[in-house]
This record gives C-alpha cells, sequence and structure tokens, in this order.
C-alpha cells in the first residue's frame, strides 16, 4: 500500500460517523450491530449499561423510563465525545434499546448515523412463535415465560408504533422486521453503509 493509499484509507475512517441502532427489544439490533464488524466498528451493548443503571441506583423500570430515556442519550454522546479527544480512530455501532427518535432530535448527525428497528405489523403471538423459533438456547427468551413474552412483545408493537411515527417526524430511518427479518436488516446495513 502506497503512502498516499494509507493517508486515504486513515482519512476515510476519521470521517466515519458513529452508529446508533435503536429499537423494540428483539427487532434484531444486536443481529445487525455484529454483522457491521467487517466494517470496523466496535460493537457497544448499551443494555447491559442500563441495567446496570436500574440496578445500581435501584429504579423502578416502567416509572423511571422516561426519565432515563434521554439520559441513555448524554451517555452515547459523552462516550462518543470521550473517544475524540485521545485522536482515536474507533468507531462505534452502539445498540441500544427502547430510546426515542425525539429525544434524539438534536443529536449531531455530522457524527452518528442513527436508525431505528421494530416490528408494528405483527401480533404479539405471532412474533412470541418467532422468537421461540429463532433465538438460541442460549438467549435470555429461553428464561421468560409464554405469558411473559407475550406481554413483552405487545409493549413492544405499541413502542414500534410510537418509534415509526417519530423516526417521520424527526428524520430519522425506521426498518420494520415484522415478517422479513433477514431482508429487512440487510436494507438497514446497506443504509448505514451509504450513510456512513
Amino acid at each position: 500500500m502506497s503512502k498516499v493509499e494509507e493517508y486515504c484509507n486513515i482519512t476515510a475512517c476519521n470521517s466515519r460517523k458513529h452508529v446508533i441502532i435503536a429499537g423494540a427489544c428483539r427487532s434484531g439490533k444486536t443481529t445487525l450491530s455484529k454483522s457491521l464488524s467487517d466494517l470496523g466498528f466496535i460493537h457497544y451493548k448499551m443494555d447491559a449499561i442500563k441495567r446496570a443503571i436500574y440496578k445500581v441506583f435501584e429504579l423502578d423500570k416502567k416509572e423511571d423510563w422516561s426519565v432515563l430515556s434521554p439520559k441513555i442519550i448524554q451517555i452515547i454522546e459523552s462516550i462518543v465525545e470521550d473517544n475524540s479527544t485521545d485522536d482515536s480512530e474507533e468507531r462505534f455501532v452502539i445498540d441500544t434499546p427502547y430510546i426515542y427518535p425525539k429525544d434524539l432530535s438534536n443529536i449531531d448527525r455530522r457524527k452518528f448515523v442513527v436508525i431505528f428497528l421494530g416490528y408494528s405489523q405483527i401480533t404479539p403471538q405471532e412474533k412470541l412463535n418467532r422468537i421461540r423459533e429463532n433465538d438460541s438456547k442460549n438467549c435470555w427468551t429461553n428464561s421468560v415465560s409464554d405469558n411473559e413474552m407475550l406481554k413483552q412483545s405487545e409493549m413492544s408493537i405499541e413502542y414500534s408504533k410510537v418509534v415509526r411515527n417519530q423516526c417521520a417526524e424527526n428524520g430519522f430511518a425506521y426498518f420494520d422486521t415484522s415478517f422479513d427479518f433477514t431482508e429487512d436488516l440487510k436494507k438497514a446495513r446497506d443504509y448505514i453503509k451509504e450513510n456512513i
């Protein structure tokens, strides 16, 4: 590789954006995030941070979420800002559940590509069936009863509907993985590649 090619590769890397993949539980966020490793992205799971915040600060998951959602955005921005202070060339794909597009309306779009995944067109029972058919034995969903997963699916469908509308209002891409999961994740990956 010549010095010019090397410089161009470094410059292209430095100009690339970070990626935020947000959305409903079991919508494909982690699968999509992992698929970006070949583009040099480091996968950052905010779900683990969210669970730690709930545990350490003894927050109520339902009552405190409206307060926590905007704070998660601040945590993400802080991580990226801290990363940029040491001239790091690392780029993150940040996989985060249950934040709202309205809470990201002021994010610096020169630094981030933001997409949302959801499933607003499926019934809770259909989603449960797909979860049971496709999740691995090690997945957390296997330790949750069908009744609880149905409730989770119902909540996620309602969240997806809100997110779909807020994405349209705030100019973010929304990909619905209700039925053609693999093809819709491919479309989302193509969108990310075109916009980083």
